[in-house]
């Protein structure tokens, strides 16, 4: 297993573990439906080489989570606190004993609401994590 991969499936297991989300997925390539939400989706979107050192290469690794529920009119209150949830677990993984990574960085996030049968809420939080691995590895 990659670091690349052993990252991404902490982040997956701490959202399992905390039963934030009724399913959690990593690439989902199917539209989410009504009967998984609420739900999240994890991808580690682009990987770069920020330094290099003898033998050894610092990454950069981007990581979007995406979040959709679906709460009718109480819809964006219960967005923000599910993203408050996740920033927390995430702080919470950056400072376990975990030694995967260097750190975690939180970028930002966007909420955004859609008007069906229901009242839909995605939101989109973006993590920087920071990582070593020996060269021409991720």
């Amino acid at each position: 297993m990659t670091k690349r991969e052993e990252i991404i499936s902490s982040i997956k297991n701490k959202l399992i573990e905390s039963e934030l989300f009724k399913t959690n997925f990593e690439w989902l390539v199917t539209p989410f439906g009504r009967n998984e939400l609420p739900a999240v989706d994890i991808k580690d979107t682009k990987d770069e080489v920020i330094e290099e050192a003898s033998g050894s290469s610092k990454h950069s690794l981007s990581v979007e989570l995406t979040i959709l529920i679906a709460e009718n009119e109480n819809t964006i209150n219960v967005l923000r606190d599910k993203i408050q949830e996740v920033l927390t677990l995430m702080k919470e993984l950056d400072e376990s004993d975990v030694t995967i990574w260097d750190y975690i960085e939180f970028i930002e996030n966007e909420i955004d609401i859609e008007h069906e049968e229901t009242i839909v809420g995605l939101a989109k939080i973006e993590l920087k994590i920071v990582y070593y691995t020996s060269k021409w590895e991720i």
